[in-house]
């Protein structure tokens, strides 16, 4: 019936999270309330207690408990980094990974910002501007990548900014390293003949090409002195022999320099494999100087459709000898690797012999050398010389060998050597 005294109100734990706004003697009126003003700030997660003790007055000692319970939102990147690893120059690539809301609150993302020096190199428009994420829920972040500007050596990075409803931040970063195009040798053979020889040329493709270049076509050109040597026949190589590669070609002419331009296409088959691509048949013209070279210049070449691979071509040289005393290129193809026996035999009076063999495997190690009845080498015309498959021929001039009987011994790689016997009889 009369007025409530309160003299004091403490706060027991005295700290944050929770605070009051009453202090000093409170004196109430009969039948009416005042209010006493709780607040709960929690810093962190979790659930928080306390209690607010009122005494004095017409009150020995009342308490009221407080409960409370923190929640936040908290975002939780499967990965901090979209590494797209290392792409060919012009190639694209797609990367993502999972935001998840862990905490207990909804995750409230208010903007979405891309920024970095190559920023211009990645996509995110499939992100959403602004998005909400409760409790438990997840979403796909996903980034294209596809480079804006030449190879450069230093990786390519930028970073995704997600900015939520409190200001705070979560970033998740985005890389990329460019890789440069693998050199492909595209290669012309050196060969020596004797005027009015026929040639064999060949454009081999030295390096093997992987499936993921998906060569289904190349075309190029190619040169030479026709005051040396004359084009009579361009085929398609081994490597490219099956029926669905077709070569089409043509012949233009600058003077004294011809120029064949061809291309090799199969809409079925990539090309992976080394070996021939082009049979060149070539005849050393007759009236060709002793001496006399020409090479067979690449003046063009392209891969079509790749950023995977670039050509590096390599020119052969085509000269002309009286004797043709180094090795020449044989028509015919080579199953094995073996040396025949040397024509003629006995070496008569003109003191030249050749002796042919056949290679099996692209780049065999080939030594021939020469030995007298005791063993003793006399002569040595080949000495670990890379050859690729096919039919060859030495010339070796016996003019400074004695009459007798002699060995030529043929040695191709760790294989066992291969002796024939070889008379000199003048």
């Amino acid at each position: 019936s009369g007025p409530l005294t309160v003299q004091s109100f403490v706060l027991t734990p005295n700290t944050p999270p929770f605070s009051i706004d009453a202090s000093g003697t409170i004196t109430v009126k009969s039948r009416s309330a005042d209010p006493i003003n709780v607040s709960f700030s929690p810093t962190q997660r979790g659930p928080f207690q306390a209690k607010i003790i009122a005494t004095g007055g017409d009150i020995v000692n009342d308490t009221l408990s407080l409960d409370g319970i923190g929640v936040a939102p908290i975002a939780q990147l499967a990965v901090p980094l979209l590494d797209f690893g290392s792409l060919y120059v012009g190639a694209s690539g797609s990367q993502s990974t999972i935001l998840k809301n862990v905490g207990d609150w909804d995750l409230i993302v208010s903007g979405v910002q891309l920024s970095g020096t190559n920023k211009a190199d990645f996509d995110i428009s499939a992100i959403p501007a602004t998005f909400t994420l409760h409790p438990g829920d997840s979403m796909a972040l996903g980034s294209n990548f596809i480079a804006t500007t030449p190879l450069q050596a230093a990786a390519r990075s930028a970073t995704i900014t997600f900015t939520l409803d409190d200001n705070s931040t979560v970033t998740l970063g985005l890389r990329e390293l460019d890789k440069g195009p693998t050199a492909t040798e595209i290669a012309f053979l050196d060969l020596i003949g004797r005027p009015g020889d026929l040639i064999y040329e060949q454009l081999r493709l030295r390096t093997p090409i992987a499936l993921s270049a998906n060569i289904h076509e190349l075309s190029g050109s190619f040169s030479f002195d026709t005051t040396i040597a004359r084009l009579l026949q361009v085929d398609k190589g081994g490597v490219v022999a099956n029926g669905n590669w077709t070569l089409t070609s043509s012949t233009s002419k600058s003077l004294a320099i011809e120029t064949v331009h061809y291309d090799l296409k199969n809409s079925i088959d990539a090309l992976t494999t080394t070996g021939v691509l082009l049979n060149v048949k070539m005849v050393i013209n007759s009236s060709a100087p002793i001496g006399g070279k020409t090479n067979i210049t690449q003046t063009s070449f392209q891969f079509f459709n790749t950023n995977q691979i670039a050509p590096l071509t390599l020119a052969g040289i085509v000269t002309v000898d009286s004797t043709c005393g180094d090795t020449h290129l044989q028509a015919g193809s080579a199953m094995g690797t073996f040396v025949q026996q040397n024509y003629p035999n006995p070496i008569g009076g003109g003191n030249l012999t050749s002796i042919a063999f056949d290679v099996g495997n692209d780049n065999s190690l080939i030594t021939l050398r020469v030995l007298d009845i005791t063993g003793r080498e006399v002569m040595r015309p080949l000495v670990s010389r890379s050859f690729d498959q096919g039919r060859y021929s030495v010339t070796i001039d016996a003019s400074s060998l004695n009459d007798g009987v002699y060995f030529y011994e043929f040695i191709a790689g760790d294989q066992k050597p291969q002796v024939r016997k070889m008379i000199v009889g003048k």
